[in-house]
Order: C-alpha cells, then structure tokens, then sequence
C-alpha cells in the first residue's frame, strides 16, 4: 500500500519499482493503443515489460526499457524537474514540474527467412518526450538503414521525418550547415553527431548522406 501522503518521484521509484513499472506500461499502453489507434503488444516480464508493432514489409519492431533501477525493475522514464515562470498582470509566479523522457532499447527484426537485406537485427537506443515520437524516429532510422520504406500500417507517409528534418530537430541551424557541407572533414561531422547519437545510430546517417551525395552527383 502507498502512504496517505504522495510521494516523491524519487522516492516512488525507490521504494515502489514494481509500481512505478506497472504506472509506465499503462500510461504507454493508453497512448498507442487508445489514443493513437496502433496495433501495439504489450508484454510484461519478471523485471521488466516490451513492447511489439508490426512494421509492414515483413518487418517487426520490439521496445523493451533501458533504466534499471531499484530491485532490479527496469523503467521507461526518467524525469528532470524544470522551473517555468507564469507572468500574470504585474506579478509572476514560479511552476515547478517535472519533465517526461522515455528511453528504449530498439530491435527491428524480420520474419522472412533468408532475408539479406536485414541480416542480423538492427539494435538501437532513443530516447524522446513521447512514445509516439519514439516510435517514428525509430522507424525513420531503420528505413535509412535498409534503404527502402517500411510502411508501417498506422503511419501516415507524411509522419516520416526526411533526414533533414531529423538534423533540425537535434541540432543548431549552424551544426545542420557543417553536417550538410561536403567540404567538412568526417572527423568534424561525427563529433557533431556524437552529442546525439550512439556509434550505430551515427553510421546510419553517414549511409543517408553517401546516398544522397550519389544522387546529386
């Protein structure tokens, strides 16, 4: 039983981390499936949960939660108290709150037997302020990595993010001009990128700018 007194978060997740996993799953599990309408499996394990979407094409997309934490549970979300200042009249006044951030584990694996295009599962981690964000930025990254869409069936074709919006989102106007500046060295690109994204994540959107320099050439 929890105390009549609210705790804090942080003591929530130390003291109830069972709890605070169960809390995480249902709060997901009502966004995609009840808000957005996607075909998400959810699955709850000894310590931890997944979740499972199709992605169309013969490809599958499996999120399981990289915060482990007290007792061994592992968790979605970690959260980071900000202060916002709400001017009203001639006063104003401090909010204190908590921001959100959900952080997976990312495999995309295939059903089709002897397929050469995937050959091992792509494994990667992200982290963003909502699922559904998640989800499409995942799907983006392995899209770029196969070479070809995937098509999930609850997406939209104008939910995919281009590799250009991709950069905007993470980063400055002036990092997106090195990034996209074919006389910046490697060694300048992939420090930008490093503030980002991990190793892997990083040589998929070297694979995006080869592609498009061939293009354009």
């Amino acid at each position: 039983m929890l105390p009549k007194k609210t705790p804090s978060e942080l003591r929530l997740r130390m003291e109830y981390p069972e709890l605070v996993l169960d809390m995480e799953n249902i709060a997901l599990e009502k966004e995609l499936n009840d808000d957005l309408g996607w075909p998400a499996s959810f699955k709850r394990t000894n310590k931890s949960a997944s979740i499972s979407l199709p992605l169309g094409e013969g490809y599958r997309m499996q999120l399981t939660p990289v915060n482990k934490g007290n007792s061994g549970f592992y968790t979605w979300m970690s959260w980071t108290p900000t202060t916002t200042v709400r001017v009203m009249d001639s006063s104003s006044q401090e909010m204190n709150h908590l921001i959100g951030t959900i952080h997976a584990s990312i495999s995309i694996t295939t059903t089709q037997r002897n397929n050469k295009a995937m050959g091992e599962p792509l494994k990667f981690t992200l982290s963003d302020l909502t699922l559904e964000d998640l989800v499409i930025e995942a799907v983006c990254l392995a899209e770029e990595y196969l070479g070809f869409e995937l098509c999930p069936p609850f997406l939209e074709p104008n939910d995919h993010d281009s590799t250009d919006e991709l950069l905007k989102k993470y980063f400055s106007d002036a990092e997106v001009l090195v990034l996209r500046n074919p006389l910046s060295t490697t060694e300048d690109k992939r420090a930008i990128l490093a503030r980002r994204f991990s190793p892997s994540e990083i040589a998929l959107f070297e694979e995006a700018f080869d592609e498009e320099s061939e293009d354009e050439s």
